[in-house]
């Protein structure tokens, strides 16, 4: 199986990212979920270069990044710093965002810190700060108990792709088996025949899991300028119940949201609706 390639660049030792050159007037950037990678959007890349120039981060311990050093923690707010810097080096002059999980979470407080900067904002499961002051402490207690209890990971490789699509298939079954099979040969890197995952084995014990406040995160989405297109799945496992969407999407302007038939990835589980969406949406503003 072929896999489209993209040139990949170092951004100050920090990272690496994607880099496509369409020649044309407006830049997207792609921001991936957690463990993911700056390939997430594979199946949108082809449409958007219609569109866009493309430029898709790996954020640090994901992807092709390097992973932190030993001692060292992720959190939210660094990776918001990086991308911070990221796009006045390589977008001084106003971009559009796509954006899934966390990488939604991230840009929808990025917009709001630089609406003048960011010209439309495509947000998929991108709710967070949503939940109260002792539901988040109890999450943080939580990861206490397993940060005390972590140990040096194993190195566990697999024996093939056939067996990371498998894993992928039991992790996300909504993803078409096709689908899987790239996001296999994307997310995975091969050494001695053996197949281990791109990010940091130690991410999920090393994110910090101390939250924008929800307060904060509801001023940010009142600052943001662009249209925005809000994007989540009927089925998607990190949904929150109804009035609580009804409160989050309350604080964004300028914003059209629609509930897929999907799970927490529509863009991999079925890129042909998401792409009609797309493209109306970008129709209306001309792109």
């Amino acid at each position: 199986m072929q896999i489209r390639h993209l040139e990949s660049k170092d951004f100050k030792g920090r990272f690496r990212y994607f880099h496509r050159d369409n020649g044309r007037e407006e830049t997207i950037l792609l921001l991936s979920g957690f463990q993911d990678t700056g390939r997430g959007f594979y199946f949108q890349e082809e449409y958007l270069s219609q569109r866009f120039n493309l430029i898709a981060p790996d954020w640090r311990g994901h992807g092709d990044s390097p992973n932190m050093p030993e001692g060292w923690f992720y959190s939210s707010a660094m990776l918001l710093a990086d991308f911070i810097q990221f796009t006045a080096a390589l977008a001084p002059g106003g971009y559009h965002l796509m954006a899934h999980s966390m990488g939604a979470a991230l840009a929808a407080r990025h917009a709001g810190l630089v609406p003048d900067e960011v010209r439309s904002l495509v947000l998929l499961e991108g709710f967070s700060g949503r939940w109260p002051s002792d539901r988040e402490a109890d999450r943080m207690s939580e990861w206490v108990q397993k940060l005390r209890k972590e140990r040096t990971p194993r190195d566990n490789p697999m024996p093939s792709l056939k067996a990371a699509e498998e894993l992928l298939a039991r992790a996300h079954p909504r993803i078409p088996e096709q689908n899987r099979q790239i996001l296999a040969r994307l997310w995975t890197n091969e050494e001695d025949g053996k197949f281990r995952w791109k990010h940091d084995p130690s991410l999920r014990n090393r994110m910090l899991p101390i939250p924008f406040p929800p307060d904060l995160s509801r001023e940010l989405w009142k600052r943001i300028q662009c249209p925005i297109l809000f994007l989540y799945g009927k089925h998607s496992p990190l949904k929150p119940p109804e009035d609580q969407i009804t409160e989050i999407l309350s604080h964004f302007s300028n914003l059209k949201s629609i509930e897929l038939d999907s799970g927490h990835n529509p863009h991999q589980e079925m890129p042909d609706t998401l792409q009609t969406i797309l493209d109306e949406f970008y129709s209306n503003l001309s792109l």
